[in-house]
């Protein structure tokens, strides 16, 4: 099986690359992987890939992509398509093997009210989490003012 990741074509075993970019200067997003990169441990999984998209060494231009797209909201690359927000968070649990944790947020009454309240925090987050290591401008709508 291949898949298209970061210009380059990985081939992978029985298991799919999923490559998580998440945002390392947000104390909240930082718990999550934290836990979530310890749940793939206590699993054993091995397909995960994760991408710190404040770290100076990412570069967004490699996914066809800017910094302020991904600081837009969480991103998955899942067997070579992205995933955004809610969905990737979904994404996510359902390669840990815990989709059920998170399945009932697809719900059709539920899936408007929890992907309001994930672009409500998503366009707020910064606001109160960004710190300095944050490199995404104020003038972005993102980033501390």
């Amino acid at each position: 099986m291949t898949t298209f990741t970061n210009k380059t074509n990985v081939e992978l075993g029985s298991s799919p690359l999923i490559e998580v970019f998440y945002d390392g200067a947000c104390p909240i997003c930082s718990r999550e992987i934290r836990f979530i990169k310890k749940k793939t441990l206590q699993k054993k999984l091995d397909h995960f890939v994760w991408h710190d998209i404040t770290d100076t060494n990412f570069k967004p231009e490699n996914y066809g992509k800017s910094r302020e797209d991904f600081m837009a909201s969480l991103h998955v690359l899942d067997r070579g398509q992205f995933v955004i927000a809610m969905a990737a968070i979904r994404t996510i649990y359902t390669h840990l093997g815990c989709g059920a944790w998170m399945n009932w947020t697809a719900w059709p009454v539920v899936k408007p009210i929890v992907d309001l309240g994930y672009y409500l925090f998503s366009k707020f987050r910064p606001r109160f989490s960004c710190t300095s290591k944050c490199s995404v401008s104020s003038s972005s709508g993102l980033g501390q003012d």
